[in-house]
C-alpha cells in the first residue's frame, strides 16, 4: 500500500465512537474489488443494550417471594446492626430460583436447604452465612464473598465462583435428617462439578469429600485448602496455588496442574493417572509412593510452532494473512473464536482484524503481533508473551492477562477516517474493560489511553 498507512485511512463505516466503552469489530461481506480490508471491518456497533435482569422475567410467585426476601433482609440488617426490632434472617428450606440478588449483603443469614437455582448472588456478600445443603446449581456466585460460610452438602453444580472469596468456607459433605429421622437435607458429597472456580480465593477451605469432577480452577488460591478425599478428575488446576494442601488420597484422573505451586502439598495415597505437572513446583518427596509412570513431569509445557500446529489452524492463519496483503481481495478474515491456541508460536504474525473471541492463548508466543482491530473479547491469554505487541483499537474486553508480559508493547487508540480521508473525530480505543491485569508485566506499556473501567489490577 502507498501513502498513508491503512490505520489512517479506515473508514467511520456509520461507527460510534468510544465514549460509551469500546466498540466490537464487525465485518460485512468481503467484496472481490474496491476497498481495503480495513474498510470493511466496521469500526464499531453500539453498544447492546444492557441484558434484561432476572427480576425482569419473574412470575407472580417469584415476585412476591422477592418481596417477601427484602423485608426479611430490612429486618435482618437491623439484626446485625444490633437495632431494635431486628431478627436474624432465615430462609432455611424455602424456594427462591431464578431471583436476582446480586450485590445482596446477606452475611450470617440462614439458608439450610434453600434451594436457588439458576438465581444471581454475583458479588454478593454471603460472610459466614448458613448455606447447608443448598440448592445452588448454575448459580452465578462471580466476586461474591463467601468467607468462612457453611457449604457443607450442597450443590453447586455448574455455578460460577469465578474470584469468589472462599477462604475458611466449609465445603465438605454432610447430611442434616429431619427431627422425625426422615426427610433429610444435604448430601454425603458437595456436588461442584463442572463448577467455574477460577481465579477464586480458597485459603484454608474446607473442601475434602468434594465431587469436583469437570471443574476448573485455574490459577485459583487453595493455599492450606484440605482436599483430602475429593474427586478431582478432568479439573483444570493449572497455575493454581495449592502451597501446603492436602491432597491426600485425593482422585487425580486427566487432572491439569501445569503451573501450579504444591510446595509443601500432601499427595499420599493419591489415585494419578494421566497427571499434567509441567513447570509445576512439586518436590519429589511430594511424589513419592505414586505411580509416576502416570506423572507427567517437567518444564511448561512445549511452544507449538507453526509447522506443528494443526492443518485448520494453519489454513486459517494462512488466509487471514492473504486478507491482509490482499486488502481483502482475496483469503478470508481470520474466525477462530473458541479455539485453543495455547502454547502456539504466533510471534510476528499481523493478526489485525482476527476475530479470536473467547478462545484460549495461555502460555502463548505473541511476541511482536500486530493486533491493530482484532476482537479478543473474553479469551484467555494468561502467562502469554506479548513484548513490543502492537495492541492499538483492539477489543480485550473480559479477557484474561493475568500474568502476561506487555513490556514495549504499542497500546493506544485508532483515529476513523473517512473515505474521503477526513477526520470523522472519532477513534476506537483498546479496551481492557472487566480484564484481568493481575501480575501483568506493563513496563514501557502506556494504558492511560484505554478503556480500564472494571479492570482488575494489582494494588
Amino acid at each position: 500500500m502507498s501513502g498513508e498507512s491503512w490505520q489512517d485511512r479506515i473508514s467511520s463505516g456509520g461507527a460510534d465512537d468510544n465514549k460509551d466503552g469500546p466498540a466490537v469489530g464487525s465485518v460485512e461481506p468481503a467484496k472481490k474489488s474496491g476497498g481495503d480490508w480495513q474498510d470493511r471491518i466496521g469500526s464499531g456497533v453500539k453498544k447492546e443494550a444492557d441484558a434484561p435482569t432476572i427480576a425482569s422475567g419473574l412470575n407472580t410467585e417469584q415476585q412476591q417471594d422477592l418481596q417477601t426476601l427484602k423485608l426479611a433482609m430490612s429486618e435482618h440488617q437491623k439484626w446485625l446492626a444490633k437495632k431494635k426490632g431486628g431478627k436474624q434472617a432465615d430462609f432455611s428450606k424455602k424456594t427462591y430460583e431464578g431471583q436476582d440478588l446480586a450485590g445482596w449483603h446477606l452475611a450470617k443469614t440462614l439458608m439450610a436447604g434453600t434451594n436457588l437455582a439458576g438465581s444471581s448472588l454475583r458479588g454478593a456478600d454471603l460472610t459466614e452465612a448458613d448455606m447447608f445443603g443448598a440448592t445452588l446449581r448454575d448459580v452465578d456466585l462471580q466476586d461474591a464473598n463467601l468467607e468462612g460460610a457453611v457449604l457443607r452438602g450442597v450443590s453447586l453444580k455448574g455455578a460460577n465462583l469465578t474470584n469468589a472469596n472462599l477462604k475458611d468456607a466449609d465445603l465438605r459433605g454432610g447430611v442434616m435428617m429431619g427431627a422425625d429421622g426422615g426427610a433429610s437435607i444435604g448430601s454425603e458429597r458437595s456436588d461442584l462439578t463442572a463448577c467455574l472456580m477460577d481465579y477464586a480465593q480458597g485459603t484454608r477451605a474446607k473442601m475434602s469429600n468434594v465431587d469436583f469432577q469437570g471443574a476448573s480452577l485455574v490459577g485459583a488460591n487453595l493455599e492450606g485448602a484440605q482436599l483430602f478425599g475429593s474427586d478431582l478428575s478432568d479439573v483444570d488446576l493449572s497455575y493454581a496455588n495449592l502451597k501446603g494442601a492436602d491432597l491426600s488420597d485425593t482422585r487425580l484422573t486427566n487432572t491439569n496442574l501445569n503451573g501450579a505451586d504444591l510446595t509443601g502439598a500432601k499427595l499420599a495415597n493419591a489415585k494419578v493417572e494421566n497427571v499434567s505437572l509441567r513447570g509445576a513446583k512439586i518436590s519429589e518427596e511430594a511424589v513419592e509412593g505414586l505411580d509416576k509412570s502416570e506423572l507427567d513431569i517437567g518444564d511448561k509445557p512445549k511452544v507449538v510452532s507453526y509447522a506443528e500446529m494443526a492443518p485448520e489452524v494453519r489454513a486459517s492463519l494462512d488466509g487471514h494473512q492473504k486478507w491482509i496483503t490482499t486488502n481483502g481481495s482475496e483469503g478470508a478474515r481470520g474466525s477462530m473464536n473458541g479455539l485453543d491456541l495455547s502454547y502456539h508460536d504466533l510471534s510476528g504474525l499481523d493478526l489485525s482484524g482476527i476475530q479470536m473471541r473467547d478462545a484460549k492463548l495461555r502460555g502463548a508466543q505473541l511476541k511482536a503481533c500486530s493486533l491493530i482491530l482484532a476482537d479478543l473479547g473474553g479469551t484467555d491469554i494468561f502467562d502469554a508473551n506479548l513484548c513490543d505487541a502492537v495492541i492499538i483499537g483492539t477489543n480485550l474486553t473480559g479477557a484474561n492477562l493475568k500474568r502476561c508480559d506487555l513490556t514495549n508493547a504499542e497500546v493506544g487508540e485508532i483515529s476513523i477516517v473517512g473515505k474521503d480521508g477526513s477526520d470523522t473525530g472519532r477513534s476506537h480505543k483498546t479496551s481492557f474493560e472487566a480484564a484481568n491485569l493481575v501480575r501483568a508485566t506493563t513496563n514501557g506499556c502506556n494504558l492511560n489511553s484505554c478503556v480500564m473501567e472494571n479492570a482488575i489490577r494489582d494494588n
